[in-house]
């Protein structure tokens, strides 16, 4: 992403307070950024925040919608947010060689990019601003 003088506009969208303070706290040592984090996708589409936000990070495992669903429905937004998918899950109900890969899932749906949240919580934030640059 092109940085500008502009404030960089970051949504969170995580079911999970933990994990969103986590990532907020990681995301706030940006320069010129404004964070808004949201429980829910509903939330985020229903706030002003979202008329003009630059980037998604959310949750893929979440309840009423999911990540992905939010990524279908972020990607009709008129001034196409960039989308980080953010999980710690895969399908446990698969054998190991047949588990669901959320992350992967994510980005074939339309996500920029992906990040576990265990490599937040170990606080990588290089990562995460390599994933900015990215998007």
């Amino acid at each position: 992403m092109a940085r500008s003088d502009r404030l960089l506009k970051i949504a969170i969208v995580d079911d999970d307070d933990v994990d969103a303070i986590v990532l907020h706290r990681v995301l706030s040592k940006i320069d010129k950024v404004s964070l808004q984090t949201f429980t829910s996708p509903k939330a985020l589409f229903s706030s002003e925040f979202c008329k003009d936000v630059d980037l998604i990070f959310t949750d893929i495992m979440m309840p009423e919608m999911d990540g992905l669903e939010l990524i279908q429905q972020a990607k009709s937004l008129p001034h196409g947010p960039k989308i980080v998918a953010v999980s710690g899950s895969f399908d446990r109900s698969r054998s190991k060689s047949n588990r669901v890969d959320y992350l992967q899932v994510a980005e074939a749906f339309g996500a920029h990019a992906s990040i576990t949240k265990d490599e937040i919580s170990k606080g990588l934030p290089d990562k995460i601003f390599q994933l900015i640059e990215r998007c």
